[in-house]
């Protein structure tokens, strides 16, 4: 069994300044390493920004089902999304649908999980 780590609530992570989000060691150097590659690694790229936020080298790439990223550190899932609305993105000028698909599952995640917390906050 996972041991469960505490990480700062998605609320927090919100209210963040992008620089703070983006000023860690680990993003940076996998951010660095898919420069130039989503033409031709974009499944791979996708892969590894799963097993980036999940923390974990066991994602596989096709599921039945969407994975859960319910126990995921919410700085991951924002820095993610960040980069993945970036220029490039936005203007299709890198597209492939397992971007569409991660984007899809990371945002569906960041709305939830913030409604839950408001709603919690609220009672």
């Amino acid at each position: 069994m996972r041991q469960k780590i505490e990480y700062l609530q998605f609320t927090q992570v919100a209210g963040m300044r992008i620089q703070e989000v983006v000023k860690d060691e680990e993003w940076q150097k996998l951010r660095r390493s898919l420069i130039d590659t989503w033409k031709t690694r974009a499944l791979e790229n996708c892969r590894r920004f799963r097993e980036y936020v999940l923390r974990t080298g066991e994602f596989k790439t096709e599921y039945p089902e969407a994975p859960h990223f319910d126990d995921a550190d919410p700085l991951r899932i924002r820095r993610v999304r960040n980069y993945l609305t970036g220029t490039g993105f936005r203007t299709k000028t890198i597209t492939h649908p397992e971007i569409d698909v991660l984007l899809q599952e990371l945002n569906h995640t960041w709305t939830t999980a913030l409604a839950r917390e408001k709603e919690e906050r609220r009672w």
